[in-house]
């Protein structure tokens, strides 16, 4: 069975040649829709609560979290002490799987929207023609953040839900050589840091202002 860390990296890849060939201009749109994301996903969770649960009040009603938790809006089970999604009560079966379900869809409709590209980019694209070598490379870097981004955002997502779609997808456990990676890797992910306030309406401000001097 594959490892998710490889899985991860391949999609890494593949984001930064997609990123190289479209440019730098292009791929700091699909920033800020990741950004959007989860400030929406955010909002839902604090006023919409219960159409889109946070994973950790699901956790809190299954008494599976450390005492020392407390009143944290988020917990990061560590790889290897996730509790087997057939593990879980059915009712909290479907409930987890549809909590990520709502999450992937909303993160597919705002970043494919991302993808696409508004003519106010038009003089970013006669100016790349120019300089085509350097467009190239950072668009490679910044298709490399989104792969990080995006991808990222969604193995987060599955871990918070317990790994769903087991037995196809399990969360990694001793038997994956790659679990301090994958324990590395998971602690990094955006929803785990960039979703806490205030970071989130930092991203938010940042996000803005960077539209309004670079592309307006």
């Amino acid at each position: 069975m594959i490892s998710l860390v490889v899985v991860f990296y391949l999609f890494v890849a593949f984001f930064a040649v997609v990123g190289g060939l479209r440019g730098w201009a292009k791929e700091m749109l699909v920033v800020f829709s990741v950004i959007l994301t989860l400030f929406m996903i955010w909002l839902f969770e604090n006023f919409l609560g219960s159409i889109v649960t946070p994973f950790i009040q699901l956790d809190r009603a299954l008494n599976i979290l450390p005492p020392e938790v407390g009143d944290a809006a988020i917990y990061v089970f560590p790889p290897e002490q996730v509790v087997p999604f057939s593990a879980l009560p059915p009712e909290f079966q479907t409930t987890f799987r549809a909590q990520f379900i709502i999450r992937a869809v909303i993160l597919g409709f705002v970043v494919f929207f991302g993808y696409q590209t508004p003519a106010v980019l038009a003089k970013f694209q006669v100016s790349a023609r120019r300089e085509k070598f350097q467009d190239f490379l950072l668009g490679l870097v910044i298709g490399a953040v989104n792969g990080y981004l995006v991808i990222g955002t969604l193995w987060a997502y599955m871990h918070q839900a317990h790994y769903p779609f087991e037995p196809y997808i399990i969360a990694p456990n001793a038997a994956d050589p790659l679990l301090e990676r994958a324990r590395m890797l998971i602690n990094s992910f955006a929803p785990f840091w960039l979703s806490k306030v205030p970071n989130i309406f930092i991203a938010i401000v940042l996000s803005l202002l960077f539209i309004l001097v670079v592309f307006l």
